[in-house]
């Protein structure tokens, strides 16, 4: 390997790491299925799941607490009033402890998130796995 190819590598690895997958993402969602599913507007289950949860169809992009028909907490409904759209940023950062992450947007030590559940790592790949969904 030549010394440009191998400075070309090292400084692409982290643009590698940050990749999103969406294989990998619904691969990853099955955790996310025991509260969630993916149902497009005609009816079709993209990823069958639980209702506890809203239906995750189209959030990529999407203003938080902002889906029809689900009852979301007050908490995240007043995060999306004040500008919180599901980015891969947001996202990750949600899903890693959403009542945290609901304190800290709102500027809120009482916020509450209803979700408990917690996910550290696939967050990207979930999120890309939700966007290519159609």
């Amino acid at each position: 390997m030549t010394l440009k190819a191998l400075i070309a590598l090292v400084l692409f690895l982290p643009v590698l790491a940050n990749a999103q997958d969406a294989d990998r993402g619904r691969a990853a969602f099955s955790d996310c299925a025991a509260c969630h599913m993916v149902k497009a507007p005609d009816g079709r289950a993209l990823f069958q799941g639980a209702k506890v949860g809203p239906n995750l169809y189209g959030i990529a992009g999407r203003t938080a607490g902002s889906s029809k028909g689900f009852n979301y907490s007050p908490s995240l409904r007043q995060a999306g009033q004040q500008g919180l759209v599901w980015t891969p940023e947001t996202l990750e950062a949600y899903l890693k402890n959403p009542t945290t992450f609901l304190k800290k947007w709102l500027k809120d030590d009482t916020a509450r998130a209803r979700m408990a559940y917690r996910q550290n790592h696939s967050a990207r790949d979930i999120y890309a796995f939700l966007k290519s969904a159609k």
